[in-house]
């Protein structure tokens, strides 16, 4: 995968995910076995929509630029 690929994929998830609250995308984008490894939050559950709706819900009104 090329480099513009990565900044590609990056970008959809920071715009769909974060921002558009697509939480369908997390299961095109990351593999199935996917865990966040948060060294300020280990005892977050493992799997990826939970980590995830997680902030989301916690950073409802924020929004990320790439």
């Amino acid at each position: 995968m090329s480099t513009d690929d990565n900044k590609l994929l990056v970008r959809r998830q920071f715009e769909e995910i974060w921002n558009g609250g697509n939480w369908a995308t997390a299961d095109e984008l990351y593999a199935p076995e996917y865990v966040n490894h948060d060294p300020y939050n280990p005892d977050q559950a493992p799997d990826r929509r939970d980590s995830s709706s997680g902030w989301a819900d916690t950073a409802a009104s924020c929004t990320t630029s790439t």
